[in-house]
């Protein structure tokens, strides 16, 4: 029997939905509301200033310029955005095609990324390239589908399956629509003051946003774990690349991989015991480490996570059916 068209595109909605990992699958509780509520009294201080200024002007003809500062607001974003992408994106322009992840120079990473990519229902695979560079690091630029940046000096560091969780970190940022915020954030926070005051909305949006920054890795560290299946590699991924960076520390694979299968169990040997507060120390020292792999742990047991792991078990078969 044919059904009407409309009670046919209804399903049709259900069965996508069902086999889509969507927003409120992941997200962390409270991110939504950190965000809307600094959106808000940035409009706020916005349209107290424009008021200030009709107030103090209103015997005036030039009130008409109180709409540079609806613009002001506005534009800030793609601005700071554009400035802050230009030099890394040139960059890339000069390195070339080489530089890019491809199924021919980098297969691991091109097979990893195109699969991680499908698993997030990413509707475009996004764009890596791997830098050749001295400083361990991995991020994303904003873009139409995204670009993920890693340097040599982290994939020397990581073994395949933490690299894998890292970018399923950044897969979740883009699919979470974290990135051009967070690169505005990131921007002002290094510029002179002339800038910040220029960019005044992004740098009082700075002001009121610093917990949002960690509650959204919480939501990119859900989306890792949802579609790679492996939290002690996502934990090891974190604490090396860390680890990594700080020069300062002199942590091994094997002591970082012994103190996760502690799991808080300390033994009598002094040894171990030396190693779990070493290790111990170096994570409550980097900022927001402690609470993201705590998070981690949270969100395997609770019952959003195991509702999400169920769902990503359809979605893993739907796309296994269709390769």
């Amino acid at each position: 029997m044919n059904l009407p068209r409309r009670v046919g595109k209804r399903r049709k909605k259900q069965q996508k939905q069902e086999f889509w990992l969507r927003l409120s699958d992941y997200q962390y509780p409270g991110e939504k509301q950190h965000y809307w509520i600094s959106v808000g009294v940035v409009l706020l201080v916005a349209f107290w200033i424009a008021g200030l200024v009709w107030w103090l002007d209103r015997f005036n003809t030039w009130t008409y310029q109180l709409a540079y500062i609806p613009g002001w607001v506005l534009l800030s974003a793609p601005l700071v955005n554009y400035l802050a992408a230009r030099p890394r994106r040139q960059q890339l322009k000069k390195l070339g095609h080489h530089a890019r992840v491809w199924g021919n120079n980098y297969p691991q990473y091109h097979a990893a990324l195109t699969r991680l990519s499908k698993l997030a229902c990413l509707r475009r695979v996004p764009e890596m390239y791997i830098v050749d560079e001295e400083a361990p690091y991995l991020y994303s630029l904003p873009d139409r589908a995204g670009t993920i940046i890693v340097t040599k000096a982290l994939t020397e560091v990581l073994e395949l399956d933490e690299f894998e969780t890292l970018v399923a970190h950044e897969l979740g940022h883009i699919k979470s629509h974290h990135l051009r915020l967070e690169l505005a954030m990131t921007y002002v926070d290094n510029v002179n003051p002339t800038l910040k005051f220029l960019f005044g909305p992004i740098t009082i949006w700075r002001m009121l946003m610093g917990s949002w920054r960690d509650v959204i890795e919480y939501t990119a560290d859900r989306v890792a774990l949802l579609i790679t299946q492996k939290p002690v590699a996502l934990m090891r991924a974190i604490i090396k690349s860390a680890a990594a960076a700080d020069e300062q520390t002199d942590l091994t694979q094997e002591e970082i991989e012994a103190y996760l299968q502690q799991s808080g169990q300390v033994g009598t040997d002094a040894a171990e015991i030396e190693r779990y507060f070493k290790i111990s120390e170096f994570i409550n020292n980097q900022p927001n480490m402690h609470e993201r792999l705590e998070e981690i742990g949270r969100f395997l047991i609770s019952e959003e996570g195991k509702a999400a792991f169920e769902k990503i078990g359809h979605i893993l078969q739907e796309v296994t059916q269709r390769a």
